[in-house]
């Protein structure tokens, strides 16, 4: 499972990183896309967690957001890509050869299923 977008890291897998702010993935400042990030969970639970919270506790919500807009690092090319670098960029081919994989699993399945093969397994079995 992945984030927002296809260059995201995937969802339920925390960074080992510091905590840094997307803007690019942001709706403001990227604060809770950061987070999102560093935790390993989906930007939009951080953002209705932060909104949630801003409604007893607006001051303090509002100014601890401000302040982490101020302080916290912008995410890099790299961070985004969950800290893989190089492998990062690999993903497309990969993606081909899982989807390669996955055609011939599909075609093993059908021939296993098949009758002739039951048939030909039966009389295997027989044999022996």
């Amino acid at each position: 499972m992945t984030g927002d977008s296809p260059g995201d890291p995937p969802i339920g897998r925390p960074r080992s990183a510091g905590v840094c702010r997307d803007p690019a993935r942001g709706k403001l400042f990227g604060v809770c896309a950061g987070l999102a990030d560093h935790f390993g969970v989906a930007p939009d639970l951080v953002r209705v967690v932060a909104v949630l919270l801003a409604i007893p506790m607006s001051i303090p919500v509002i100014a601890a957001y401000l302040l982490l807009a101020a302080t916290l690092p912008r995410c890099d090319a790299d961070e985004r890509a969950g800290g893989l670098g190089a492998v990062g960029a690999a993903t497309p081919a990969l993606d081909q050869r899982i989807a390669a994989l996955e055609r011939r699993l599909i075609a093993i399945e059908r021939h296993v299923t098949t009758r002739e093969f039951l048939l030909d397994q039966r009389f295997r079995t027989l044999e022996r």
